[in-house]
């Protein structure tokens, strides 16, 4: 599903799931000589600190994919009503840190520019949830995805990606996979480099191989357990899953992060409009730099929900926004029995 947080194949670039470091202190406090890995300005690799050249040869993550934060929202709370198991916040994190594939992207600027409803998912990413109160199985109907949670049939038309639905090498678990996709054995350290210079990890859904990008292409080496910053650094995160905007402290408005034991960067306004580096934490549970919209709340996917009339209220990345549902197509903003999700309606609750 969309929701899945797992790069799939993408245009120039495979979707990047890569991380730029945890909480975990970046070890640079001798500063290398080798230089500074700047994700964002196409892998081009800065001649020290503060410093980065551009690099008109490499196509990097893709400058130009900046995601507008109104965008973000409508989207995240549209998937949040759409989709039973999914909330507002997961979306969220999944556009600014999980991965923020392009294709999520996409989907999200096709989706959040409607006003029909969650007609808007099946048009713009080819899924459909329908409560058919009853069980069902789990399985590859050709290429479309179908899972049953809880009473929910949930479809997703894996072609509109070019993709193709694949189980598990013993069944079971079907997932959008690239065609011919290995399997694999999903766990810790499943991130290598492939012969194709490209990062590689294991789907913890369908155990398939992912394709993530190639470490050239974002001016970093092909290492053992994926693409690596430049820079030596300690306190380094191997990732476990193909790009994750969130590291350790800011350099001005750029997210720092150590990369697989190299030093990487990346500027945040051109990965999100109008945002900026902060360092936040997330409701107790984790201390990072990201890329932020402001300081008046804390993104957390735990916590109560409100409501305000028709409107969903939601923080995205520390500020408070109230998501009209009415605009999107629905005709009223609920709070489930448990305060823990607000959704507009009528959806899939």
């Amino acid at each position: 599903m969309v929701a899945e947080g797992e790069g799939r194949r993408l245009h120039a670039v495979a979707a990047v799931t890569f991380t730029l470091g945890t909480a975990s202190a970046v070890g640079c406090s001798d500063e290398p000589t080798g230089g500074v890995v700047d994700v964002s300005d196409g892998g081009a690799v800065a001649d020290g600190p503060g410093e980065s050249v551009a690099d008109s040869g490499r196509q990097g993550v893709d400058a130009g994919a900046a995601i507008s934060s109104e965008v973000a929202a409508r989207f995240a709370v549209l998937m949040g009503s759409c989709s039973p198991k999914v909330k507002a916040e997961a979306i969220l994190r999944q556009l600014y840190d999980a991965d923020g594939p392009l294709h999520l992207r996409a989907v999200a600027a096709c989706a959040a520019a409607k006003s029909n409803g969650c007609a808007a998912l099946a048009e713009c990413a080819g899924q459909v949830h329908e409560r058919i109160g009853g069980a069902c199985p789990s399985r590859c109907d050709g290429d479309v995805v179908e899972t049953c949670d809880d009473g929910v049939l949930s479809r997703e038309d894996c072609a509109v990606r070019g993709l193709v639905c694949l189980t598990r090498e013993g069944g079971g678990l079907p997932a959008c996979s690239e065609r011919g996709a290995a399997p694999c054995v999903a766990g810790p350290n499943s991130t290598r480099c492939g012969d194709d210079g490209h990062a590689h990890s294991c789907s913890l859904s369908n155990e398939r191989d992912v394709r993530g990008p190639r470490c050239t292409d974002l001016g970093m080496t092909c290492a053992a357990n994926g693409c690596q910053g430049g820079a030596a650094c300690s306190g380094s995160f191997v990732p476990q899953a193909p790009l994750s905007f969130s590291g350790a402290s800011c350099d001005g408005d750029k997210v720092r992060g150590c990369v697989n034991g190299g030093v990487a960067t990346f500027d945040c306004e051109r990965h999100v409009v109008g945002s900026r580096c902060r360092v936040i934490d997330d409701a107790g549970t984790d201390t990072s730099a990201a890329c932020t919209l402001g300081a008046e709340c804390v993104t957390s996917t735990i916590g109560e929900r409100t409501c305000e009339g028709t409107s969903v209220v939601l923080c995205n990345r520390g500020r408070i926004d109230r998501i009209d549902c009415a605009a999107l197509g629905f005709t009223a903003c609920l709070v489930l029995d448990d305060k823990a999700k607000a959704v507009c309606t009528p959806g899939v609750p």
